[in-house]
């Protein structure tokens, strides 16, 4: 047996035996175990997002551009002052409705060789890099943070 025969066996076991489990535990028990405990906040006491953070962030922000950016970098973080208002405004948007703005979920991905002894022509002798939209990176570092 492969161990990609292995893992996948190891799996379907694990979930016969979940699934077992679950059909032998008695309703009433499963409905009284208690919620784990909650720590931090809640999606509904999210901080808001200020211009002057946005504007700390941009400063510390490399100057990496990428094809995807409506906006390049550089001017993102020349003229920060003005765009970490609408930064901001768009974090506290998309943190007050809690949803991500569908154009910066997309991303470019590169296969990157893990090691030049890898073989070239296996798929696993690479690892995914993901170049994602600068804007994306900063609502992403501004929920980081409040989470």
């Amino acid at each position: 047996m492969t161990s990609r025969e292995l893992t996948s066996s190891k799996i379907s076991r694990l979930r016969e035996a979940a699934v077992a489990t679950l059909r032998s535990t008695p309703p009433d028990l499963l409905s009284a175990l208690p919620d784990p405990p909650h720590i931090g906040h809640t999606i509904y006491s999210i901080p808001s997002v200020t211009p002057c953070e946005v504007s700390k962030l941009l400063h510390t922000s490399p100057p990496k551009s990428f094809s995807m950016d409506t906006i390049p970098t550089s001017l993102l973080l020349e003229c920060r002052e003005s765009f970490s208002v609408m930064i901001a405004h768009l974090a506290n948007l998309s943190f007050s409705e809690g949803k991500f703005p569908t154009r910066f979920k997309t991303a470019s991905v590169t296969p990157l060789l893990k090691n030049p002894l890898l073989a070239k022509s296996l798929p696993s002798s690479y690892r995914p890099i993901s170049n994602l939209n600068f804007i994306s990176k900063i609502l992403e570092r501004l929920f980081l943070h409040r989470i």
